[in-house]
């Protein structure tokens, strides 16, 4: 990364104190399934969910396969069935399960899903395929990136395309983990990195800490999760099918 400063372990303001350390865990699939595991994730939903989705279940496989990962992830973990768990959005559309101490997020790009599950903190996770943007994109993200523009030039094509990527990912897990989404965290969050840290994000309205950790999803993507601890570790692992 050519982020400027402290992307490391700092702290971002919130009412809630930050813990020490957590551990999170990131499950990776593709969307493109059989018809087996297109059936158990339908039938993974809740009533409202499969209502949602109409009788145009091809038009809506996104959502239905997103959302029946999540809930047979979920219901593993917290030895349930997937259609027992009540899960609900915040005002600007965060999916939550209340009066539960498990914390969850998922993000998709092109065929890749990637779902990330917690015990420990709030998190927020993101994944985007490695792309050429346009000028006005880049233009903008450069402004308020805080990337070294002299790097930043030195850079190959392909180089600067994923340098900017993989800031946005930052970007978005940060927004995510604090519940208000993208804007939020450009607005309210300064993004800094250092040599030898890990990202982290400091912000004027809330005193916790919250920190990000990038990954390679591989399929010509980048990854980032964030949340709300001082250092986090992640573990990356294939959704196992047969396990769920």
């Amino acid at each position: 990364m050519i982020f400027n400063s402290s992307l490391g372990n700092t702290s971002v303001p919130d009412s809630l104190s930050s813990l020490q350390h957590a551990k999170i865990d990131l499950y990776l699939t593709s969307f493109l399934q059989p018809d087996e595991i297109r059936s158990k994730c339908f039938a993974s939903l809740s009533h409202s969910e499969r209502a949602r989705t109409g009788s145009d279940q091809q038009g809506s496989w996104r959502f239905i396969f997103s959302r029946g990962t999540m809930r047979l992830l979920l219901a593993r973990s917290l030895r349930c069935h997937p259609t027992e768990l009540e899960i609900r959005s915040n005002p600007h559309g965060k999916p939550y399960l209340p009066d539960l101490a498990m914390h969850f997020n998922l993000s998709h790009t092109a065929d890749l899903l990637v779902c990330a599950l917690s015990t420990d903190a709030e998190l927020g996770v993101d994944v985007e395929r490695v792309r050429q943007l346009s000028p006005g994109a880049e233009s903008l993200l450069l402004q308020t990136s805080g990337i070294d523009r002299d790097k930043f030039a030195s850079l190959s094509a392909e180089q600067r395309c994923r340098s900017l990527i993989e800031w946005w990912t930052h970007r978005e897990a940060l927004g995510k983990a604090i519940g208000l989404g993208m804007i939020e965290g450009i607005r309210n969050y300064e993004l800094t990195v250092a040599a030898t840290q890990a990202p982290a994000a400091t912000g004027p309205q809330h005193p916790a800490a919250w920190s990000i950790v990038g990954f390679d999803p591989g399929s010509n993507c980048c990854g980032a999760v964030a949340a709300r601890a001082r250092s986090l570790s992640i573990r990356l692992e294939q959704v196992n099918w047969s396990s769920l």
